[in-house]
């Protein structure tokens, strides 16, 4: 909560989404789609659930170059902290329609990402 500038949402319409990971030893193109499938699967997860917006604390170039890169809408919340080496910020980003129309777009995603639960894998 330091880290933002002003008060922690307390709402079910915003939802905190801190942990991103993609294999370090893939190569930078699958890579690249890996993560734009991850940012998919959280809007459209987002969308499914009514969450308007998602809180991130996280380093500034995967802000910049994964999050932002895909399309979505990125706004720093407040003042920048150096984190293990790197400089890290909190920011929103806002779950719409139309951020995950762009985000498919960019990734050249041409569906969901997700399955439903009652759908089985080979539907999928």
């Amino acid at each position: 909560p330091d880290l933002l500038c002003g008060e922690v949402p307390e709402t079910p319409l915003v939802w905190e989404a801190t942990r991103f990971g993609v294999d370090e030893d893939l190569e930078p193109a699958m890579k690249r789609r890996v993560s734009a499938e991850i940012i998919a699967a959280c809007l459209e997860f987002g969308l499914s659930m009514g969450i308007e917006r998602y809180l991130v604390l996280s380093p500034h170039m995967i802000l910049r170059r994964t999050i932002a890169g895909v399309g979505c809408a990125v706004r720093r919340l407040g003042e920048s902290r150096t984190l293990t080496s790197y400089p890290v910020s909190a920011a929103e980003i806002q779950v719409s329609a139309e951020a995950l129309a762009i985000a498919r777009s960019k990734a050249g995603l041409t569906g969901s990402v997700l399955r439903r639960h009652d759908q089985p894998a080979e539907a999928a």
